[in-house]
């Protein structure tokens, strides 16, 4: 890390106001493509939406840091409980349980087994999931090039599909005109 502010341990990749910078880790060529198939998009890591909450609330990062942790355990302890969280606005936390099984390649005989289990779940709210695709616009749910052409295949197909119910229909009409 470099030069790092002693409250917040945030390094100082910062903009003018003293607000963290999102994190890119991908790598680029010299055409602004990424060289990682896999390369991640952009992200907000914990310490920077910390610092960022401090910012603009006015409160020290300490105390960001403290609530922060406090709300994730509160969380984490009503739905553990069986209690799903609202957060009016935003969304809902709650456990999603799953049916055990067999582990596929686990042992010869395949008696091992996954028992059943719970994973924590979130449901944004409408409101929450317009703002994002608002902000996000189209492009998060822009098709592959694969999909695209898919899709295209599709439609070729159903066109015709289309075509020659079209024709067959006509046909028929015409047979029964001429009393065939």
């Amino acid at each position: 890390m470099k030069s790092a502010d002693r409250e917040t341990g945030v390094a100082d990749a910062t903009d003018p106001e003293g607000v963290p910078d999102i994190v890119d880790e991908s790598e680029e060529n010299e055409d602004g493509e990424s060289t990682d198939e896999n390369a991640r998009a952009p992200r907000l890591a914990k310490r920077q939406l910390l610092a960022r909450v401090a910012h603009e609330t006015g409160i020290p990062y300490s105390v960001a840091t403290k609530l922060y942790e406090e709300m994730i355990a509160q969380i984490l302890a009503s739905v553990g409980e069986g209690i799903p969280v609202t957060l009016t606005g935003f969304g809902r936390f709650y456990a999603q349980g799953h049916k055990g099984h067999r582990v596929q390649f686990a042992d010869q005989d395949g008696s091992t087994k996954v028992n059943n289990y719970a994973v924590l779940k979130f449901s944004a709210t409408s409101a929450v999931n317009r703002k994002v695709y608002r902000k996000v616009g189209p492009s998060i749910n822009d098709e592959t090039p694969a999909q695209q052409r898919r899709r295209e295949r599709r439609e070729q197909r159903a066109a015709e599909a289309a075509e020659a119910a079209a024709k067959a229909a006509a046909e028929a009409a015409r047979r029964e005109l001429m009393g065939e």
